[in-house]
């Protein structure tokens, strides 16, 4: 698997060792090819210029030969502490999405991880409003969901790694409120390649049965 990993500071892994990142995490594991898109305060908008040169320069089929590359998504977060709504980060997320479909590309999107308003440090913390931001996220997550669901987006929730059963996040996997531990890291990335392992089977499965003659899932959503 050739996989694109476009995002903000979750995916570029700022405090943590570039070995012990997760995007180096599921490469080691799985032998896959994983490029870290990652940029550290970037927002839905900026993933959505970079995406651009990506679908340019790097996702063009005349760019790849035999294995067509999957882009996995992951952001909105920053559009939120800096807006104070998820207005801002839905509109570039479903462009992206809209756009990777287009162009035959296999998008999986990240749903948010959760954020411990109370260990922001305090120079982040005056930027934003951190605790109005905690719970804006989870209105994010669940029109994201949603919306990948609804054009048969794959998504991936970490939520049960990094949740307690009493609706706490586990603060031991957060070097500051924001960004995962190693430790968190490597949740990260044991979820990510469990849930993109079960989607390629489906696909491989999908693509045996249109060889063999019988409508294929997606053709049967198009009414093909």
């Amino acid at each position: 698997m050739l996989l694109y990993c476009l995002g903000d500071s979750i995916t570029a892994g700022p405090g943590v060792p570039a070995a012990k990142r997760w995007t180096s995490l599921v490469a080691q594991r799985t032998g896959w090819t994983v490029v870290n898109c990652g940029v550290s305060g970037d927002t839905g908008l900026g993933m959505l210029l970079r995406l651009q040169t990506l679908l340019t320069q790097k996702l063009s089929p005349a760019m790849y030969a035999g294995e067509q590359p999957w882009v996995y998504l992951w952001g909105g977060c920053n559009d939120i502490f800096c807006c104070g709504t998820d207005s801002c980060a839905r509109l570039p997320m479903a462009t992206m999405l809209h756009q990777l479909l287009s162009a035959g590309i296999q998008p999986v999107v990240g749903l948010p991880l959760p954020v411990i308003a109370c260990d922001v440090p305090s120079p982040w913390a005056e930027t934003a409003d951190f605790p109005a931001a905690e719970k804006m996220l989870g209105r994010y997550s669940a029109w994201l969901a949603g919306f990948c669901a609804s054009f048969h987006v794959e998504t991936v929730d970490f939520q049960p790694d990094f949740m307690q059963e009493n609706g706490l996040a586990r603060r031991e996997l957060f070097l500051d409120g924001l960004h995962p531990t190693a430790q968190g890291h490597s949740l990260v990335a044991s979820r990510l390649i469990a849930r993109l392992s079960g989607i390629a089977s489906a696909e491989t499965g999908r693509a045996a049965c249109g060889r063999s003659g019988k409508p294929t899932q997606a053709a049967q959503r198009e009414g093909i």
